[in-house]
């Protein structure tokens, strides 16, 4: 075999592999566009719970007297001056931010949108909760007013984002 022909087909090989490349890396950027990316929420440690700062400082989870809460319709809430925050739903009070919490950070493994199956027993002991028959109730109604609420939070310097 002479060098010239040794040439040629080396020459040809790498053509046909960069041709194969190239159509293999647009067949997967299609499929990766036609598949949405799974996000997370950032991961946490076992004895640790957060809550993000603009919730946090706001009066979305305030001390509450017992009996009937308040209705709040697209209510503005207290919050930092660099944000504006709108509640529609019945107050919340500081015993279900507890909730709230660790929903967040047992939802921490699970793509975002998808369901997060919780076990009621060991969720309300991952709270410090026992797990009587009016611990159930008291969880049963707070997840009932989570589920009928809505928040919107909007930045007032800079309005690219609104989480609801």
């Amino acid at each position: 075999m002479n060098v010239e022909a040794g040439i040629k087909t080396t020459e040809a090989v790498l053509s046909w592999l960069a041709e194969r490349t190239e159509e293999a890396q647009k067949e997967q950027d299609q499929q990766t566009a036609k598949a949405p990316a799974q996000m997370f929420l950032p991961g946490m440690e076992e004895a640790m719970r957060a809550m993000p700062n603009h919730i946090a400082r706001s009066s979305l989870f305030a001390p509450v007297a017992r009996g009937r809460k308040k209705y709040h319709d697209r209510a503005i809430l207290v919050s930092r001056g660099d944000a504006i925050l709108t509640f529609t739903g019945h107050q919340l009070d500081e015993a279900q931010s507890d909730i709230w919490m660790q929903l967040v950070f047992l939802a921490r493994k699970t793509p975002l949108g998808m369901p997060v199956e919780i076990n009621r027993a060991a969720f309300l002991r991952g709270i410090g909760r026992s797990t009587g028959k009016h611990d159930y109730q008291w969880l049963h109604r707070a997840m009932f007013d989570f589920t009928a609420a809505m928040i919107t939070i909007e930045a007032k310097r800079n309005l690219k984002f609104t989480v609801f």
